[in-house]
């Protein structure tokens, strides 16, 4: 993959805090680098965030820095099929492997502030992990899920970070659509006896060894989400809440349809709040630390995301109207944003401490959303070429 550097001009520069406090932080244990430094890299006086976007049928990648809107473009040998992101590392699915990308820029959390680095932009090849999920996390092991074959891949962190791509590969159970989450110095790993969704979870070590079988009291376990120590399951009776003291179910509100059940989750990074598509009817607001459920009425919605410390949700739906709705299901501000929603591959909404971002496949730009500002396009951001049909945001 050669990448190639554009610079697009000069735009307002972002307001983002140069420090923030452990409330909005995710505290995760460091990794084997002092303040998170690697060597080569700089710190810097403010976070470096990046907006990385991929086309679906090209394979063609453009990563994006928001504070110059430079680009660097780059090319996939195969579609892709999926766009993951750590903070750090993007994670791009495309012929049955995953291709790593080190995009550079990182945050490390220091107790009441942060440290923020920017490398170099790295290419870490295509690795044969499946067609499954890779979740990767500072401070944690990076996993891959190959659903095909129940195998998961745990790549050395810290080597990771070194430019060092250095696996360790074990089975969890027959083939389904499952999981494997670094939490802390473990792995929450999903099992399965024939179904096509996981029926269990286990704690495992980096080797693959069972450390603890988990009482999994509801059923058709699917998205996972991190907060801190604590991994959020949705499950078909609500939400699985799995921490080094067991699991508790938070469940739906009561006359929940089953249909209106989560399936996967969307947050601000380390906010304890969570978003989720509610079937066709709206969407979910999760609050991990209240362990209450919000149902919010926006049909039809596409994509949603939690903007965290009581700030609500954002929506969009597939007419391309955003919404901003606070943690009652208020609708704060709407606008109209997307012109054409392709609804075999939707927009996503990613969010900071300062800005929202959506992708808009079809004009081949990334809209920046002031969502504290009644949803104000603050940047319309071409991605030179580029379509944008996936988004993730790194620097964080």
């Amino acid at each position: 993959m050669k990448f190639r550097t554009f610079c697009a001009g000069f735009a307002a520069t972002l307001l983002l805090a140069a420090c923030s406090s452990a409330g909005t932080q995710d505290q995760d244990p460091p990794s084997g680098h002092g303040h998170g430094a690697v060597s080569g890299a700089s710190e810097e006086a403010e976070a470096q965030y990046h907006l990385v976007v991929a086309d679906t049928e090209s394979g063609a990648v453009a990563v994006i820095d928001l504070l110059d809107e430079s680009v660097d473009t780059a090319e996939v040998a195969a579609p892709v099929t999926s766009l993951a992101s750590d903070g750090r590392f993007a994670y791009l699915g495309a012929d049955e492997q995953t291709h790593v990308l080190d995009t550079g820029v990182w945050t490390w959390p220091h107790g009441d502030h942060n440290h923020y680095y920017r490398g170099e932009l790295t290419d870490l090849g295509a690795h044969d992990w499946g067609a499954g999920h890779t979740i990767g996390g500072f401070g944690t092991a990076t996993a891959a899920f190959d659903d095909a074959s129940g195998e998961v891949t745990v790549v050395d962190r810290d080597a990771l970070e070194d430019g060092d791509v250095t696996t360790t590969t074990f089975d969890v159970g027959d083939p389904h659509h499952g999981f494997a989450l670094g939490v802390g110095d473990r792995l929450l790993t999903t099992t399965s006896s024939g179904s096509k969704l996981p029926d269990g979870l286990q704690w495992r070590d980096h080797d693959g060894e069972v450390v603890e079988e988990l009482d999994v009291p509801c059923a058709d376990l699917h998205g996972a989400a991190r907060v801190r120590a604590v991994a959020v399951v949705a499950c078909d009776g609500g939400a699985l809440v799995v921490d080094a003291d067991g699991t508790a179910l938070v469940p739906y509100p009561d006359g929940t349809p089953p249909d209106d059940r989560a399936w996967s989750f969307a947050q601000r990074p380390h906010s304890t709040e969570l978003a989720a598509l509610r079937g066709e009817a709206g969407a979910w607001h999760f609050d991990l630390n209240a362990r209450t459920w919000t149902s919010l009425d926006a049909p039809n919605t596409v994509a949603t995301v939690a903007l965290g410390t009581g700030l609500g949700v954002l929506t969009l739906d597939a007419s391309g109207t955003l919404r901003h709705l606070d943690a009652t299901g208020a609708v704060v501000a709407e606008a109209p944003l997307v012109d054409k929603v392709d609804p075999e591959n939707p927009p996503t909404i990613v969010a900071d401490a300062a800005r929202a971002y959506v992708n808009d496949a079809d004009a081949g730009v990334v809209h920046e959303i002031d969502y504290a500002d009644a949803l104000r396009v603050s940047r319309t951001i071409d991605t030179d070429g580029v379509t944008p049909t996936f988004l993730v945001e790194t620097g964080w």
